[in-house]
């Protein structure tokens, strides 16, 4: 091995050493303030069941979670989809995508893919991870092959609800 190749290795184990070590050892830098969102008793949902959102051309219920209400962690939901003449919508594909604005972060993965339930109408996501408690806005993008003559119509509905320890 030459020199330059062998100097270019120990650099480059060098550097890797100290960036792991300054990013495994330094003080939380982040910038913004977990105390900006609290959580007090009065504000714990006792149930996020039946919550609804709405677009122009959709809506969206929660009619199952577990856990119940929504914690820091895992969360597994069944959620309806119907148009506004509250006529179930089958073959949609609805993607969540958590974000929790007041930090400016969503969770990991950022975003989950629905399955289509057995029940008419009905998609379930299993394993949304909140990464920490307050409040998330979750974004459901919600598309419908067909439903239009131009083919697939899309749109987004949001929903806005507290996740808890």
């Amino acid at each position: 091995m030459s020199f330059k190749r062998a100097s270019i290795i120990s650099f480059m184990t060098a550097f890797s050493l100290c960036c792991f070590i300054s990013c495994t050892t330094s003080p939380d830098t982040h910038d913004h303030d977990h105390d900006l969102d609290p959580i007090n008793s009065e504000d714990i949902p006792e149930s996020i069941l039946g919550l609804k959102a709405e677009s122009e051309t959709h809506t969206i219920q929660l009619i199952s979670a577990d856990p119940d209400p929504a914690i820091k962690g895992k969360n597994d939901w069944t959620l309806s989809l119907t148009d506004k003449a509250d006529n179930a919508i089958t073959g949609a594909t609805i993607v969540a995508v958590p974000f929790m604005i007041v930090h400016g972060h969503g969770s990991s993965p950022l975003s989950y893919t629905a399955s289509e339930s057995e029940q008419e109408g009905e998609y379930l996501f299993t394993a949304i991870n909140f990464i920490m408690v307050g409040t998330w806005e979750i974004t459901f993008k919600v598309t419908v092959e067909n439903e239009t003559d131009a083919g697939a119509a899309s749109n987004e509905i949001v929903l806005t609800l507290k996740v808890v320890n």
